[in-house]
């Protein structure tokens, strides 16, 4: 894969917010699959780089994006590492194995533009995404999450960035953006609709998606400070809630833990009928359906649950 227009945009917004470019290192050697009028437009959004325009015409022609991050993000360096050299990767390292020590805290940017669901071994991969940055720096992905099977190994979920871009890991969350694009390519697809997504710990509930169209996530995270990753081992938050709600059970003095507005409805149907009411509207639940709940699930697994998404139009903001 590569990097693509919206995935800039997100990028070119931490730019302009003071975000430093200056050592980038790129899983894979990242192609450019940006229009001209999209460089262009790019090019005008970096407002302190709006001499560029003889640079414009050259930039078109790369295939992989190191001399775009150098003229209109003002890289110093582009560091690639990959599996081969077959792409003249810099750093030939699997990345299904832990990095070599001398590659830690070394650089500002980390882009990951497609490559993460191709490894095996995603933990380490990840661990040594994180530990190749800075104080300071920041990771960037653009990876599959609905609708992509067969692409590659995995497709991820926002729940999985958001417990692993904790502060107990030294990282926070700073955006974690859907796009919905309509072809299985995403560099084909000109039309694509960007969604904000919530922490699924905010709301307390899973946060799913059931859509036609294929959906790719990008993730920004900042390394706030220097802690080894996974200490502790994530957990999904629904379950952390349930587990932390059973201890207040057992402990009341244990801090509460709210959760979904369906499930909390759910539950106090449950308390009202009782037991043995509640297992016979079960099972009449599950012989006959129930097209209203089939409906409203559907639609609670949508776009058009504001609890869970939030439509944007530019990510270039400032």
């Amino acid at each position: 894969m590569g990097v693509i227009y919206e995935f800039a945009s997100l990028m070119a917004g931490a730019r302009k917010k003071g975000t430093c470019f200056d050592r980038v290192v790129t899983l894979g050697h990242q192609t450019q699959c940006l229009s001209p009028r999209e460089i262009k437009k790019l090019a005008s959004t970096l407002s302190s780089n709006n001499n560029l325009d003889g640079n414009l015409k050259q930039l078109e022609n790369q295939e992989y994006i190191d001399e775009l991050l150098k003229s209109l993000f003002e890289a110093r360096s582009v560091t690639s590492i990959d599996y081969s050299n077959y792409e003249n990767s810099d750093i030939i390292h699997d990345m299904n194995l832990p990095l070599p020590d001398r590659y830690f805290e070394k650089y500002d940017i980390v882009i990951d533009g497609g490559t993460l669901e191709h490894i095996f071994n995603f933990p380490v991969a990840i661990a040594n995404c994180m530990n190749l940055l800075k104080a300071g720096g920041s990771f960037f992905s653009f990876t599959p999450a609905n609708n992509h099977m067969g692409h590659g190994f995995y497709q991820f979920s926002p729940e999985l960035f958001y417990r692993i871009f904790r502060p107990e890991n030294g990282f926070e969350i700073q955006d974690v953006i859907l796009a919905s694009h309509p072809y299985p390519s995403v560099e084909l697809s000109s039309n694509i609709d960007l969604y904000q997504v919530v922490d699924p710990a905010c709301v307390r509930q899973r946060v799913g998606l059931v859509n036609r169209s294929p959906v790719m996530m990008m993730v920004h995270a900042i390394r706030k400070e220097i802690v080894p990753p996974f200490g502790t081992y994530p957990i999904q938050s629904d379950y952390n809630a349930i587990y932390r709600e059973n201890d207040r059970e057992s402990d009341p003095d244990a801090p509460g833990i709210s959760v979904g507005r369906f499930q909390a409805f759910k539950n106090r149907v449950h308390e009202v009928v009782g037991d043995s009411a509640w297992k016979k509207l079960q099972k009449l639940g599950t012989l006959f359906g129930n097209p209203l709940l089939k409906r409203n699930q559907l639609r609670h697994y949508s776009f058009s649950n504001g609890e869970f998404y939030k439509r944007i139009d530019r990510l270039d903001r400032q």
